[in-house]
Formats: C-alpha cells, sequence, structure tokens
C-alpha cells in the first residue's frame, strides 16, 4: 500500500449556504391532483479571487396557477483551480449538483402542509435541466 505525501485537497468547497428567497401561494382546495411545472435558474457570479457565489432558484406552479413557488438557494463556494475551462465545468455541474438536494429539501418542507400533498422531487440529473 502507497503513502500518500502530500495531501489531497478538494478543489471545491463549499462555504456557506442559505436560502434568501422562499415565497409559497397556495390557493388550492388540499384535494386537487395538481400538476405541477418547473422552472429552475441557476446564477454564477464571482465575489473575490477563486470565492464564488452561486444561487439556484425553482419557480413551481401548476397551470392555473393555484400553486405558486419561488425558492433560492445560494452556496458560496471557493474553487481554486487555475485553468478556466476547468473551473468553469466544476462551477457548473458539481456546484449545482451540490446545492440541488438543499433545494429538494426545502420545496419539500415548505410545501408538507396540513390537508395538502407535499411536492417531492425525485432524485434527478440535475445537469440535464440545464442541458
Amino acid at each position: 500500500m502507497e503513502k500518500l505525501t502530500q495531501a489531497q485537497e478538494a478543489v471545491l468547497k463549499l462555504k456557506r449556504v442559505y436560502f434568501d428567497e422562499i415565497s409559497y401561494d397556495y390557493h388550492a382546495n388540499g384535494k386537487e391532483c395538481l400538476e405541477y411545472e418547473f422552472n429552475f435558474e441557476k446564477n454564477i457570479e464571482e465575489m473575490q479571487d477563486n470565492c464564488y457565489r452561486i444561487c439556484l432558484k425553482a419557480n413551481v406552479t401548476d397551470q392555473n396557477h393555484t400553486v405558486e413557488l419561488h425558492i433560492q438557494v445560494v452556496g458560496e463556494f471557493e474553487c481554486g483551480v487555475e485553468d478556466e475551462e476547468f473551473k468553469d465545468k466544476i462551477l457548473n455541474e458539481n456546484a449545482i449538483a451540490i446545492l440541488f438536494p438543499y433545494l429538494r429539501s426545502q420545496i419539500c418542507l415548505v410545501t408538507t402542509q396540513p390537508e395538502n400533498v407535499p411536492i417531492n422531487i425525485p432524485p434527478i440529473n440535475v445537469l440535464s435541466l440545464f442541458a
């Protein structure tokens, strides 16, 4: 077995995660079977050298707009990659994949109300949302 002589350090580090937008309007009677439409958006901005603010937003509604949910999770990441193309790939793929479970969980939590069926998004390939 080979000994590691140098500590391996992650190239992408999540420093902070929080929700900066949660809005939920529910005007259904709780007994309806609703079909939801999902729209996801992402935004990546550099805050300072190698530090990035990445926002992942979900807009959920039904055909008649009886349910409207707008929720955004923000992750502050440190990415110490020099190669710009590789850094772009890591931020657009890995960072989004890290944030998506937080978003899924919060959507379910917010929509779990008495007499309502919560919105459960199954585990999916989040990258396919932005392909």
